[in-house]
């Protein structure tokens, strides 16, 4: 249609404070219940009571959702994600945090600055002359509010919308149009408690495979867990034809999901919080101590850990991302890192770096220049990330009393002796026994990650243990990243840790809401394939997500046994 934008004001104020009413009331995000996290082993899953495993939570978008959500749906508007406060990321991952006066502002201007500059063309299909301006408005907006709040609006929240649009399209002090009504309905629905949460209204709660919103709920949990951002037209005409009612039809689905590019930014918004690296650009070093790491040099280190959990992913799988030799590198990563016959120029390629000392996520440069300081290396910070992100083992914080000052390079020849002379304590001697034995398997390491065979004039000593959780009942010597590294990636905690992690993801879930049982099962799927992304489709296709239970558990259900 043609583009006639008039001089008329925005959406006015109180009308989009009256819709925004609704979600004042629920600002706060939900939460989830569910069984216990992972502790030192995974339950049986024969052993498992059968049916429901958690309840969803009430989430708002975060901003990475909101900023994709917004450019599906408008077909070109985005970057204003970044303009919305920082998520609530206490737990690990990322959710959108409560609705403040604040949030509720920006969101405001945000979906006022859509609404003005979108172009309509893509969104009003219809004549208005031919068949109407209300007619056409209407259809317009009923099909503009599926796509916006992931299901079919009621006939209520299609007439929220028709009042606005009647109110920006004939008020006669104004200059307005039929496009100026179409742009305040928009405006209202960015606004609007069904587009801003997940599971919002009709769709939260359970719904049974028959119930029409059953596919739609699927529907918006699939495409958010998979793209991180709405779902297309082909997933919601799929929640319409009822083929998410069945497992079968969610793996198709989820399936094709994957195959689509959207699928990529999906996957790596995982690894961008689970891992971290949105700080790994920001890292600053001690220029003395380690000239050439300036900020293009940690810039270049946050792309390499992208582009090698990327390739993991995509090209390789769990044991690639375990224990993988290579680093993705430039000619500047290849200068400082020692690495004369390594890849030369500006794009980033992988390469067997120090060959026989790295393996997989724990001999990334970046990774471990982030559990650095500016002038040393950190066994503890190195020892809580293997257990906390990679074990799924939830650690003490010290006691209050207890101070943790970094120790000077001074006070000893080596960074390992230096740290292990600060653990005297009684009270922290318990967990140190958990942390340390990992963190100094890493000490080849230094603070930029680059390998080394000496410091302070003295050899290195990468021995370490792994004792048992959260005990130390019992223990197993490493010596060095890579024996620690293959110990990770045979061990069944891994695997639950990275599937509880993947499942938490799924349905925006703090860790105690992960069912144990549940994660039993779907971690089946990293023991019978190598395929990170059956994982995905294993979780996608689980009762987690809200599909039917598995034939032969309902056939125990129904036999009572």
């Amino acid at each position: 249609m043609a583009e006639t934008r008039s001089n008329a004001p925005s959406v006015v104020g109180p009308l989009r404070y009256l819709l925004l009413s609704g979600v004042a009331l629920a600002g706060c995000m939900g939460t989830i219940d569910g069984g216990p996290s992972v502790g030192t082993e995974g339950p049986d899953p024969t052993a498992c009571e059968i049916g429901p495993r958690v309840e969803l939570a009430l989430s708002r978008l975060t901003r990475a959702e909101y900023d994709r959500t917004v450019a599906d749906l408008t077909f070109d508007v985005r970057g204003l994600g970044a303009a919305l406060p920082d998520d609530d990321s206490s737990d690990g991952l990322e959710h959108g945090g409560p609705l403040s006066a604040l949030v509720t502002d920006q969101l405001i201007v945000s979906a006022d600055s859509v609404a003005d500059t979108m172009d309509l063309g893509a969104l009003v299909t219809c004549d208005p002359v031919a068949i109407g301006e209300e007619a056409c408005a209407r259809e317009t907006l009923v099909r503009f509010a599926r796509r916006a709040y992931r299901r079919p609006a009621d006939e209520p929240e299609i007439e929220a919308l028709m009042n606005l649009y009647r109110a920006g399209a004939s008020d006669p002090a104004l200059d307005v149009s039929f496009e100026d009504g179409i742009r305040w309905a928009v405006s209202g629905a960015l606004v609007a408690p069904p587009f801003l949460y997940h599971e919002w209204g009709p769709l939260g709660g359970d719904h049974e495979p028959s119930d029409p919103l059953h596919g739609y709920a699927i529907a918006g949990r699939l495409s958010y867990f998979l793209w991180g951002t709405m779902p297309d037209d082909a997933l919601l005409d799929a929640a319409e034809r009822g083929d998410l009612s069945t497992r079968d039809g969610v793996t198709v689905e989820a399936r094709r999901m994957l195959d689509d590019p959207r699928a990529r930014e999906g996957v790596q918004s995982f690894f961008r919080q689970w891992l971290r690296i949105d700080r790994i650009g920001g890292l600053a070093k001690d220029g003395t101590l380690f000239p050439g790491f300036d900020g293009a040099m940690a810039g270049s280190l946050e792309g390499s850990l992208v582009a090698f959990t990327d390739h993991a992913f995509w090209d390789g799988g769990y044991h690639e991302l375990s224990e993988s030799p290579n680093v993705w590198m430039n000619g500047p990563m290849s200068a400082l890192y020692g690495a004369s016959d390594g890849p030369s120029g500006a794009m980033l390629q992988p390469f067997a770096l120090d060959p026989g000392r790295r393996a997989g996520l724990l001999g990334q440069p970046a990774l471990l220049a982030m559990l650095a300081t500016a002038e040393q290396g950190h066994p503890i910070r190195r020892g809580v990330f293997v257990r906390e992100h990679l074990l799924c083992q939830d650690l003490r914080p010290p006691p209050p009393d207890v101070a943790t000052p970094i120790p000077s390079l001074d006070e000893a020849p080596t960074t390992r002796g230096r740290f292990a002379a600060h653990v005297s304590s009684v009270s922290c001697r318990g967990c140190h026994q958990l942390i340390d034995g990992i963190g100094f398997s890493l000490e080849r390491f230094d603070a930029i990650g680059r390998t080394r065979d000496t410091e302070g004039g003295m050899p290195i000593d990468d021995s370490g243990t792994v004792c048992s959780f959260p005990n130390c009942a019992s223990s197993v010597e490493v010596h060095g990243a890579v024996e620690l590294a293959e110990h990770l990636a045979a061990s069944s905690l891994q695997r639950d840790c990275i599937t509880r992690e993947w499942m938490r993801f799924a349905v925006h879930a703090a860790p105690s809401a992960v069912d144990a049982c549940e994660m039993a099962r779907i971690s089946n799927a990293l023991r019978t394939s190598d395929d990170l992304a059956e994982l995905l489709v294993a979780i996608a296709s689980s009762e987690l997500m809200g599909n039917p239970p598995e034939p032969e558990e309902e056939a125990l259900e129904e036999g009572g046994e």
